[in-house]
């Protein structure tokens, strides 16, 4: 198991999306805090707009 905690920046595969949203590996910026990453599949991000 990953441990994830908040700030950390990951590579994450955004797909599928939809209208004019960027795809492909892009950079995220974990906010959510560590207890809830533990605990739940689903982990809140921010999607950062320049290629790695």
């Amino acid at each position: 198991m990953v441990n994830i905690t908040r700030g950390d920046v990951l590579l994450c595969d955004i797909n599928p999306v939809a209208g004019t949203e960027q795809a492909g590996i892009r950079p995220v910026v974990v906010v959510q805090i560590a207890r809830a990453n533990a605990v739940i599949t689903h982990i809140i991000i921010f999607l950062c707009s320049y290629p790695p």
